[in-house]
């Protein structure tokens, strides 16, 4: 079932009737959400500047206005520090850099058959996030900085390591940590040693690794992916489009296999832990007791005519 954020707020600014009705209604049943509805740059700063308690969690907006024909709306909302998805019916090289330049979350084309289904994914996603932790582990204070930008542009919790022994002390720390970003090359610790140690405690189901490195061949690739890496990204090729398809990628995977282990263990009208989750930690229970030479006791409890319900 699709991840309803009511209670919240999304930023639609199009000046397109049709097309916006369309989105507004599709945001609304797939995301459970409120929607503004604004047409122009000038609607929208008056909208900005009176929020009447509002939490705004994103703004989707149309490059072109017809007060703002250059994208100039899209500066105007992120310095309200809200996340922004561009839709825009054209993009060249131009209207590329400068969407990245304005530090956006994504951006869609218009013509595109799925974009509107693409823009809610990144609009559930980005909801997510802030509950989301990504460890970066890189020597280079400068590509630290860099990734960890992009990174909080999606609001994501961003921790960072200059080596090896950091990295694993921050796992230590934070054992739930969905997804570390490792380069090679380190003082200490290579990557590929890290990852080695990383994979003694953690499976690749349960914490998602993207190598990184400057050397771009094929072997370096192949290394990685060998020694328990998911995935791998050339440093100097990284572009934000890619960047975040390949973290959404492996965040998005971490969440599916959580949810299909959760379900195997609740029962779903109650949400209670259910008979296989009893009795894979009843025996885990039972053989702390029995090494402890500890007393343990069960108890049952029946629920009158629950079968009618359930």
């Amino acid at each position: 079932m699709p991840t309803k954020i009511a209670n919240h707020h999304i930023l639609l600014v199009e000046d397109d009737k049709f097309f916006a009705q369309l989105l507004q209604k599709k945001l609304v049943r797939e995301l459970g959400c409120a929607v503004i509805w604004t047409s122009s740059l000038a609607e929208t700063v008056t909208l900005l500047n009176n929020p009447n308690d509002k939490k705004i969690i994103a703004g989707i907006l149309d490059y072109h206005l017809p007060d703002a024909p250059d994208g100039e709306i899209i500066k105007t909302v992120i310095d309200y520090d809200i996340p922004v998805i561009v839709f825009t019916g054209l993009v060249d090289e131009g209207i590329r850099e400068k969407i990245w330049t304005n530090k956006v979350a994504d951006y869609a084309l218009k013509g595109q058959p799925n974009s509107i289904d693409y823009v809610i994914s990144v609009v559930r996603r980005i909801t997510r996030n802030n509950e989301r932790q990504v460890l970066i582990v890189d020597d280079s204070l400068l590509f630290q900085k860099v990734l960890t930008n992009w990174l909080k542009i999606h609001r994501y919790q961003v921790l960072s390591a200059r080596c090896g022994q950091e990295a694993l002390d921050l796992l230590q720390k934070h054992p739930g940590i969905n997804l570390a970003i490792i380069d090679y090359f380190m003082p200490g610790m290579d990557g590929i040693e890290l990852i080695h140690k990383i994979r003694e405690s953690y499976k690749k189901e349960d914490l998602a690794i993207i190598g990184i490195s400057g050397a771009g061949d094929n072997v370096m690739s192949a290394i990685f992916l060998k020694s328990g890496a998911n995935d791998f990204l050339v440093k100097d090729a990284i572009i934000p489009e890619e960047f975040y398809c390949r973290v959404n990628q492996w965040i998005e995977n971490n969440e599916n296999i959580h949810a299909i282990r959760e379900a195997a263990i609740k029962d779903f009208l109650t949400g209670l832990y259910n008979r296989r989750y009893f009795f894979d930690v009843g025996q885990k229970i039972l053989a702390n007791a029995e090494r402890q030479g500890t007393s343990i006791a069960c108890a049952m409890i029946d629920i009158d005519f629950f079968k009618k319900i359930n």
